[in-house]
């Protein structure tokens, strides 16, 4: 009976090959006014050839089903195992997030196995006359039929309700046939009860499936005409990220039929049960991929199930796997599915592409194997918005979900295969959350939010698990408030490589969270570090192991530095700590050298009572960059580690007063601390304004001593800087003279005389100055004294020179001898020392003597007012001569 009617399919064809279909045209555009180009589409379709005469159009071509029926049984779904169906099942059995446009001949709307896969249009009201959506077809809320221009695309032949349950068939309801992907249908008929429709209803189709939201078009049907606008159609399709899957024929003749000729379209062939190209299966350059086609068991209208031959049959078969990779992740592109499709294929015939097997069979295990899973999701749901992310979506050991959400909904995770809730949460507000999966089976798993399963989140848990045995320690179990505590654990692993999340709780109290890669036979150690500020006894934990510990006041002080915060990789960085002990107790101090947040150095000092101690310890900088050094708990230093040509410059700040002109003399030093040669520009700026540049060439570990100069004309304030660095602040005062007054003086020795300091402003004004001067003499001892000057002997002529900024000015003092002296001193002096007053002259020396023997006689003499009387004498002599 399959004989015949495979026979009286191909009769029909060949006979009645548009079996009935009038001729009809598609205008693009026209000069009448009685035809209205459709603006959306860019065209508009006519039954009167007249009309050919006065626009711009083409014969509208035939596309018919490309397949051959049969309604004999042979058995199942053999197929599903030839491109790997049950295996790809074990990441992925669909979404129902992904739209499948099936354009064909409608759909049995009540068919068992359909009904629950049927696509529906949430922005359009059914029934109702109206088009709620304003997308220009009226009640479209399971698609649209394009063959009588109405809401109810209903199936009249068969075909695509056969088409449909190969993608689509609802799996695990105890009936019919498993789909190879659970997603949604969207129904667009262009086909009608003979199987037979216009291109341009298959271009207006396309474009509809799109802009509803289609990734996928799959098209078991071809024409062997080229119409323009099914080109265009299918162009836009692809430009929108679709991908459009469509049947390369069944004339078994070389050749591929419309659309999937088109560059934007893949092209499918029909295997047979060999995997050899089927006889009646067309080919060519523009063949892109092969799927069975032969003895294809399906749906059928009025819940029956048949076979299915042709490429027809193919089709689905691709464009159910392509459901599936965006199941997996359905961020991808139309291309990106479409590379994953060729890349995955089972290579058939010639190696590579070849005309009868393009790239080869496609393979849904293949295919979902390389695709990457989607570890990261969002929605927004009226007023509840919702974020999630995976460490990993490939789960081996265990992982880390992380949520953030805004609103009030719930989270919860499902098994793959069963879809019994795991793990349920409600959420309310808004806020942050991690959880951490553990000991899940192997398989796929989802999650879903929102007040309905608004979202997928994909990963897989690998059957082969890690084996992980754990051990725990911690660096002290007695310790100061703010100390660092340091709890560290070790896994090792016996099995294949994965993660172990372990969670440190204070108190119950959640604290951290860490996720440490153990590879295959292999022990891996992390640590958490945490401070405790305020005394007690608390309950660290970490997963199954806990311990007990106490913290106290802190007993100690400390404090450290660097011996540089710049040097070179390979050089040791010198870490000098001093501790002070700040009670009466002999005590253990710890002691951390933190680099980049891990401990690179710990050691324990004793202390005795009271007592300080310091200690030196270096590390080795092996790799260049900026890196953070800590001792214990106190604030961490940035150190610069350098490898290559670093010029460092010093200019130290200096302030002036002066008069102009004011040279201004800045030294600077540059020193490359790097080890490579290089040009390095110094500026000298006045006031943000460069006056001078000096280019350096400098040798590794070279140091250059320069002095950068300029001169200050004018009166004002001057900020003096080299590069970014302040060297000088500079004040020049207007124009003035510096005068000493008197200008000359003649002196005995002895004499005392005030020489004044005197500042003239060019503006007529004076100042004072006598105490901010400095005094210069070339005479031999003078000193200053409250800004007068005391002649202690010598003779002669001294000059005094008063300096004041840059300012100078001098006077002149004569000195003549003095070498008479008062006979009543001369013979006061006599009286208390051996002294001939007519041999000698009275020096230092002979004065000192009388004064001392005058006292000495004063205490034991009873005349003590005239031994008083002389001791003033002598001293008044004294002074006027020293």
């Amino acid at each position: 009976m399959r004989k015949y009617l495979l026979i009286f399919f191909f009769v029909i064809f060949l006979l009645y090959p548009s079996f009935g279909l009038e001729e009809r045209y598609i205008v693009y555009s026209c000069n009448s006014v009685k035809l209205k180009i459709n603006e959306k589409l860019g065209f508009s379709v006519t039954y009167d050839s007249k009309i050919l005469e006065y626009c711009k159009a083409e014969k509208d071509a035939i596309v018919k089903a490309a397949y051959i029926p049969n309604d004999e049984k042979f058995g199942m779904q053999w197929y599903l195992n030839s491109i790997s169906v049950q295996e790809a099942w074990n990441y992925t059995t669909g979404s129902p997030e992904i739209v499948v446009a099936v354009i064909d001949s409608g759909i049995d709307f009540n068919h068992r196995d359909l009904s629950s896969s049927l696509w529906t249009n949430s922005d359009e009201i059914p029934n109702n006359g109206i088009d709620d959506d304003g997308n220009g077809y009226v009640d479209d809320y399971y698609g649209y039929d394009f063959v009588n221009e109405d809401s109810i695309p209903m199936d009249d032949n068969g075909h695509g309700t056969m088409v449909s349950g190969i993608i689509a068939a609802t799996i695990n309801n105890s009936v019919g046939i498993a789909g190879i992907a659970q997603v949604k249908i969207m129904v667009l008929k262009v086909l009608d009860e003979n199987g037979f429709g216009y291109e341009s209803d298959l271009a207006e189709a396309i474009r509809y499936a799109v802009d509803n939201g289609a990734k996928i078009i799959s098209m078991s049907l071809g024409g062997d005409e080229y119409v323009a606008a099914l080109k265009n159609a299918c162009d836009y399709a692809r430009s929108k990220g679709a991908i459009l899957i469509a049947a390369a024929g069944n004339d078994g003749s070389e050749g591929v039929e419309y659309p999937a000729a088109f560059k934007s379209v893949v092209a499918v062939g029909a295997l047979d049960k060999n995997d050899k190209l089927a006889s009646f299966s067309n080919y060519g350059e523009e063949l892109e991929l092969v799927a069975p086609g032969v003895d294809i068991f399906t749906t059928l209208p009025g819940n029956a199930y048949g076979y299915i031959d042709g490429t027809s049959a193919s089709v689905p078969q691709v464009s159910g796997v392509a459901s599936l990779i965006l199941s997996v992740n359905p961020e991808l592109s139309g291309e990106d599915v479409r590379k994953i499709l060729r890349d995955s294929a089972d290579d058939l015939g010639f190696k590579g592409k070849d005309v009868f097997y393009g790239y080869g069979k496609v393979n849904a295990s293949r295919a979902l194997s390389l695709t990457p899973l989607r570890n990261s999701t969002s929605i927004k749901f009226n007023e509840f918005e919702l974020e999630m992310s995976l460490t990993s979506p490939i789960l081996r050991g265990d992982g880390i979900l992380s949520i953030h959400w805004k609103g009030n909904s719930y989270v919860k995770l499902l098994d793959g295969d069963t879809r019994k809730t795991i793990w349920r949460e409600e959420l309310s507000g808004e806020g942050e959350k991690i959880k951490v999966l553990r000991n899940l089976s192997p398989g796929g798993y989802l999650i879903i939010g929102g007040n309905s399963e608004l979202t997928t989140l994909f990963f897989l848990v690998d059957e082969k698990q890690p084996k992980f045995k754990t051990n725990f320690t911690i660096s002290s179990k007695k310790l100061p408030t703010g100390y660092p505590l340091v709890v560290t654990f070790c896994v090792e692993n016996s099995g294949v490589g994965g993660y172990y999340a372990a969670e440190l709780f204070v108190d119950n109290t959640f604290y951290d969270l860490k996720l440490l890669y153990v590879e295959e036979n292999s022990t891996a150690c992390d640590n958490f570090t945490l401070r405790i500020n305020e005394s007690g006894i608390y309950v660290v934990k970490v997963n199954e192991w806990s311990t007990v510990v106490e913290v106290v006041e802190k007993y100690y002080r400390m404090e450290y530095n660097l011996s540089a915060k710049k040097l070179y990789v390979g050089e040791n960085l010198r870490i000098h700590v001093c501790v002070e002990n700040l009670v009466d107790l002999e005590v253990m101090i710890p002691i951390t050298i933190f680099v980049d947040g891990e401990i690179v150095n710990f050691t324990k000092i004793l202390l005795s009572p009271k007592s300080e101690a310091c200690f030196n310890f270096s590390y080795l900088f092996v790799s260049p960059g900026n890196h953070s050094v800590a001792v214990n708990d106190l604030s961490p230093v940035n150190v610069s580690v350098l490898e290559s040509f670093n010029p460092v410059l010093y200019v130290e700040r200096e302030e002036f007063s002066a008069f102009p002109p004011f040279e201004v003399i800045i030294p600077v030093v540059v020193e490359n601390k790097g080890n490579g040669s290089g040009s390095f520009e110094l500026k000298l700026n006045v006031n943000n304004v460069t006056v001078k540049k000096v280019i350096l060439n400098l040798m590794p570990g070279q140091t250059v001593r320069i002095n950068l100069k300029t001169t200050l004309p004018n009166e004002g304030f001057y900020n003096i800087s080299v590069n970014n660095f302040t060297a000088a602040l500079v004040r020049i005062f207007p124009k003035a003279e510096l005068r000493v007054i008197p200008e000359e003086a003649v002196l005995g020795v002895g004499e005392l005389i005030t020489f004044n300091a005197i500042l003239f402003w060019s503006n007529g004004t004076y100042d004072n100055v006598t105490d901010k001067v400095t005094w210069y003499v070339d005479c031999y001892e003078l000193s200053k004294v409250n800004g007068s000057l005391f002649i202690a002997k010598s003779n002669g002529s001294c000059k005094i020179i008063a300096k004041y900024f840059n300012l100078e000015a001098s006077a002149r003092v004569f000195i003549g001898d003095n070498d008479e002296w008062d006979d009543e001193i001369e013979m006061v002096i006599s009286k208390y020392v051996d002294f001939d007053p007519v041999l000698e002259t009275p020096n230092e020396e002979v004065l000192i003597n009388a004064i001392v023997s005058a006292v000495n006689s004063y205490f034991f003499s009873e005349n003590k007012e005239e031994i008083l009387s002389d001791i003033i004498i002598l001293v008044n002599a004294y002074f006027k001569m020293f």
